[in-house]
């Protein structure tokens, strides 16, 4: 199953090229304001950001997952709340090194991925 990944500007993006991307990945970032729009290798730019409409136009399929890269706590809220109004079933994962689980909203956490977070078995 395709993995959305999406990148909170070019450095993000940039730095995910140095990981090796796997065929079923569709590699997408939004850039910032003060940022050109010079993609990334093996990206293409979220057309109309980080928005409703954008993340509909992924079209999202059952069994499909979105990756977040990003270090900006009012951006991942903002793209988790899209993606749960869009694709509420859609797993979804952080990749991030400044953030932990108070910047992520308890409504898009399902229980076995909070007992996760916390090192609970079920």
């Amino acid at each position: 199953m395709r993995r959305i990944i999406v990148c909170d500007g070019v450095q993000t993006a940039r730095l995910w090229t140095r990981i090796d991307s796997v065929d079923h990945e569709e590699l997408t970032w939004v850039p910032r304001e003060e940022e050109s729009t010079l993609r990334p290798s093996g990206f293409r730019v979220l057309q109309g950001g980080l928005s409703i409409d954008a993340i509909s136009k992924l079209e999202p399929k059952i069994g499909e997952g979105f990756a977040l890269a990003s270090d900006d706590g009012s951006w991942v809220r903002t793209a988790i709340a899209l993606i749960v109004k869009v694709a509420p079933e859609a797993p979804i994962l952080l990749l991030s090194n400044n953030l932990g689980e108070d910047v992520i909203p308890q409504v898009a956490l399902h229980e076995a991925f909070i007992a996760a977070i916390h090192g609970e078995n079920n």
